[in-house]
């Protein structure tokens, strides 16, 4: 699948990071330095990502003050919003066939009852609810998606909300379209780790800008639930150098390698980080690792020498890898344009196909909504799998 352009010989530094992103750092800074840089998807978005994406939308549009308080115009708008990332979709080769998001997401009556209900209440509350001596501060310092940077605009993030309720002070909000607690310390939950930096970093930069420190974090989802964030003011400080310090590493190694040997720099390939990610058909260190997809939590991609690829009499494909000592089918692949690159596969060709799915262990491989089948080559004098340049990020 010819899913990039040509790589440049470098890429740019980051400008600056956020809150969002330094969790993202912290998994995998390739990720982040190929995303930024505009480096097209090698793998097709979550349905249900693009739901919370149009989720979080609505919900600012109604804090913005944007939206008529009414559940008719909310209605209206969530629609609008819809058919628009769907339309989106259908002009992708590798998402097409996931619009629209009615069709590909189960649960999204769910989704839309719960975020238009909270938008409502969004809409019907006051915009903005300053004290009288902050009136004059700009940006306000109560609202919705408030934008925040440091001194040195090294670390800028948008705050979904802050208000204030009697009697608990300056309250800090994000909103979240999917889970929001995770387990740790044997069966307890707690608000997920990544979700803790974001805040305590929000809660740093909120009161670098307004001089004062809010009296407390929450995390909302869209069923209306509010997770609180412990927090200190030093967490909050130490993470904000923390993050500062990460980005200038980060640039320095950007400005000082050529993009094709920063892979091996910056990726970090680990179950966490690499199951969402849509760059790694063009991650070298990752394909190297692809052996471990069997264990628990791993992507379930499978990477091989072509054996043959057969069409069966339903138009349905079979494409048989060797890989090392075994020989995998994959059967039920999609022709057409659903994978380009299977089309042309060759017996010999390296080739990947990526977020297969499995019932069982033991079960074989089946296609699902997001997988998608690339071509790569092998190096060879060290036979290692390597993205072709098709594939490779910008």
């Amino acid at each position: 699948m010819n899913a990039a352009k040509e790589t440049p010989a470098f890429l740019k530094p980051l400008r600056s990071i956020s809150p969002t992103t330094f969790s993202a750092i912290k998994k995998c800074a390739l990720n982040v330095v190929w995303q930024r840089n505009g480096s097209p998807p090698l793998l097709p978005t979550s349905p249900k990502t693009r739901v919370g994406t149009v989720a979080h939308k609505l919900l600012a549009e109604a804090g913005q003050g944007r939206l008529k308080a009414t559940a008719v115009s909310i209605n209206a708008r969530w629609r609008e919003l819809l058919e628009e990332a769907s339309a989106d979709m259908s002009h992708s080769v590798l998402e097409r066939h996931l619009s629209p998001l009615e069709s590909s997401v189960p649960d999204i009556e769910v989704l839309r009852i719960r975020t238009t209900r909270m938008a409502l209440d969004i809409a019907r509350k006051p915009q903005s609810t300053p004290r009288e001596d902050r009136s004059h501060v700009m940006p306000p310092s109560y609202g919705h998606e408030i934008p925040l940077q440091s001194a040195d605009s090294l670390v800028r993030g948008t705050i979904d909300a802050v208000i204030q309720e009697d009697g608990t002070g300056i309250i800090i909000q994000d909103y979240k379209s999917g889970s929001i607690v995770e387990l740790e310390d044997g069966n307890e939950l707690h608000p997920k780790e990544s979700y803790q930096t974001q805040m305590k970093m929000y809660a740093g930069l909120y009161a670098e800008n307004f001089g004062e420190w809010p009296d407390s974090l929450e995390l909302v989802s869209l069923a209306g639930e509010r997770q609180g964030v412990p927090f200190t003011e030093n967490d909050c400080s130490n993470l904000l150098d923390e993050a500062k310090a990460t980005l200038r590493r980060i640039n320095e190694t950007v400005e000082n390698h050529p993009s094709s040997s920063l892979p091996s720099i910056l990726a970090s390939p680990n179950p966490e980080a690499c199951v969402f990610c849509q760059f790694r058909p063009g991650c070298e260190p990752y394909l190297l690792t692809v052996e471990k997809q069997g264990e628990e939590r791993w992507p379930i991609d499978v990477i091989g020498t072509v054996e043959s690829v057969t069409r069966l009499g339903n138009s349905k494909m079979i494409l048989s890898l060797a890989t090392g000592a075994d020989s995998v089918k994959i059967p039920g692949l999609s022709s057409g344009d659903r994978h380009p690159a299977l089309m042309t596969l060759q017996p010999g060709d390296m080739a990947g196909a990526f977020n297969l799915r499995r019932s069982r262990p033991t079960a074989p491989y089946s296609e699902s909504r997001l997988t998608t089948v690339h071509k790569l080559k092998q190096t060879a004098e060290s036979g290692r799998r390597s993205p072709p340049d098709s594939v490779l990020p910008n």
